[in-house]
């Protein structure tokens, strides 16, 4: 198994374009312990649906340059049984990510 360490330091700004929608970007730099530093960019989007008890989300991060890789995509999908401001409700999560 290859693991390896990184630092990171980004700004993000994110706003509600709807009362449904939600979008980001953001920008940065990340130093790999065996790779070297690079600038990284991205976005993402987020959309709730079912009276708030459902998220779909998209999130895209790019490492522009010659690195070993240049992007990541993740999207994920969020379930809660009740929007109320409750003690005890059930979160259903499932995410997924695909590296380029």
């Amino acid at each position: 198994m290859l693991v390896s360490r990184r630092r990171s330091a980004r700004a993000s700004f994110e706003q509600w374009a709807l009362p449904n929608l939600r979008w980001d970007v953001s920008a940065g730099v990340e130093r790999w312990l065996d790779a070297g530093t690079f600038a990284t960019v991205g976005a993402g989007l987020e959309q709730r649906a079912f009276d708030d008890r459902v998220a779909l989300g998209l999130d895209a991060q790019f490492w522009p340059g010659n690195g070993g890789f240049s992007s990541l995509s993740t999207g994920s999908v969020r379930w809660r049984s009740s929007n109320d401001a409750v003690n005890n409700l059930l979160l259903v999560e499932a995410n997924g990510a695909l590296v380029s």
